[in-house]
């Protein structure tokens, strides 16, 4: 197995737990919204709102550091051919 063949496993095994990640947090988002809407509390909504607000800035910096990191690689790392 070449770097390569390394390197695309890594990348599928990263892409599929982000991805799963990411439906789990979504789905618990959907329960947490079922929830407040049932319990009709001003504070349940102010709070679920804020942690919203933080995990939504939190992703969008890791995605900006996800992407830094792919085009800081690109440019210190040998291109290969195209399968």
């Amino acid at each position: 197995m070449d770097k390569k063949d390394i390197r695309s496993r890594a990348a599928k095994t990263f892409m599929d737990n982000f991805e799963k990640q990411l439906n789990l947090a979504l789905q618990e988002t959907q329960i947490e919204d079922n929830n407040s809407e049932l319990a009709n509390t001003n504070k349940k909504s102010k709070e679920h709102q804020s942690n919203e607000q933080c995990n939504l800035s939190e992703l969008e910096e890791a995605i900006a550091d996800i992407d830094k990191y792919i085009q800081t690689n690109k440019e210190h790392s040998p291109s290969f051919p195209s399968e």
